[in-house]
């Protein structure tokens, strides 16, 4: 899917071809339960390359990092007001911009014990992907579909059970 896209040719062949081998492997099955999904769905998406948005790039301390569709963004303290306002007048309609408390408080990375480094790996915001537009740090041919974001289609994924008595 990041090389071809979600609904092209080739995935839906692979998507196929994965559903009847699974047919076929649970139909030779005895007293077993066969359980299917995915760690994330995906979107076809657009890349937008943070380099070409001077007034954004002048704000942080470096490139993002994390993933184009969920960027950890780490902000020069003099300039977080600007950031904002830039960040969110270019990409307000296409990516939540989320302050690090805010992460945390949502527990975006998970329930569990927290790594020892994790709050200083943490941007000072995370900016998550709501549209088709993967942020990118280079204008270099990349993927066609992306996974990250807060859309249903990267967040909503299939689980399949069969159960064979």
């Amino acid at each position: 899917m990041h090389l071809t896209g979600c609904y092209s040719d080739k995935a839906k062949r692979v998507i196929s071809s994965l559903e009847r081998r699974i047919k076929n492997l649970a139909a030779e099955l005895k007293d077993t339960l066969v359980i299917v999904t995915a760690d994330h769905g995906h979107v076809n998406s657009k890349d937008v390359c943070i380099k070409d948005y001077p007034k954004i790039m002048n704000c942080l301390k470096r490139i993002p990092t994390i993933e184009p569709r969920a960027l950890n963004l780490f902000v020069k303290e003099d300039r977080r007001s600007e950031f904002e306002i830039e960040f969110t007048g270019e990409f307000g309609d296409s990516f939540l911009l989320l302050p690090k408390e805010k992460v945390l408080e949502m527990k975006l990375f998970g329930w569990g014990t927290e790594h020892k480094d994790f709050r200083s790996m943490l941007g000072d915001y995370l900016a998550v992907a709501t549209g088709d537009i993967s942020i990118v740090n280079t204008k270099e041919k990349r993927f066609i579909s992306d996974h990250a974001g807060f859309t249903g289609d990267e967040m909503i994924i299939p689980l399949i059970i069969i159960e064979k008595e």
